[in-house]
């Protein structure tokens, strides 16, 4: 069955990356195929647990766990390479009636392709185009000390907060440019170095 890719788009630096404020973990990611439609995606589960919808949970649509941290161009080589086994699984595929559900089942050669993308995909961290994921605090601090950072970000005492955004902005891009993605709070942890600097310009002021 000759099947259609839908995305994400190669440009998109991590689309399946999603980490909910409060949860320790991101959310799951995953390659699609839809054998009736004939489409295969990447996406990502947006359920917090171990939610699935109900045509995955009765294989009417089926689902492989992928990296969240596959960049756009990642997500193509994927489809890319795994295509023919896909295909095998599509034709292989059929709806049926087990007496409460239709629920989807596999032939034998279906099996044997779905199997085989499973065990292509355990090392797919390695062998497909990924996006570094940094968090926002250490993506600015690194090494630096306010003194350094602040110098780097060139933020001051009196920076405003227009000014602040265009910094993240511009801290977006350079994370862009190096294939990487800041998850948090950029705009906060850079208020955060001008509210040191204001506090140390109090202090002194009140200095003898």
């Amino acid at each position: 069955m000759p099947l259609t890719y839908t995305g994400p788009s190669e440009a998109e630096i991590a689309p399946l990356h999603e980490q909910y404020p409060g949860q320790f973990k991101t959310q799951p990611a995953f390659l699609e195929l839809d054998p009736a439609k004939g489409t295969v995606r990447l996406g990502t589960n947006l359920v917090i647990g171990n939610g699935v919808p109900m045509d995955v949970w009765f294989h009417r649509v089926l689902w492989w766990d992928v990296p969240p941290t596959l960049t756009g161009r990642g997500c193509a080589e994927v489809f890319g390479e795994l295509k023919p086994l896909l295909e095998r699984v599509a034709d292989g595929h059929e709806l049926d009636w087990d007496g409460h559900n239709v629920v989807g089942k596999l032939s034998d050669d279906a099996r044997e392709a779905y199997e085989a993308i499973e065990e292509r995909l355990r090392d797919a961290q390695e062998r497909f185009e990924v996006a570094e994921v940094w968090d926002a605090h250490d993506w600015l601090w690194g090494p630096h000390t306010l003194a350094s950072l602040a110098d780097a970000l060139e933020v001051t005492a009196d920076t405003t907060d227009d000014e602040i955004a265009v910094i993240v902005e511009a801290q977006r891009e350079e994370a862009k440019r190096l294939n990487a993605v800041v998850v948090g709070d950029l705009a906060k942890e850079i208020v955060s170095v001008r509210e040191r600097l204001r506090d140390l310009a109090s202090e002194e002021a009140l200095a003898p």
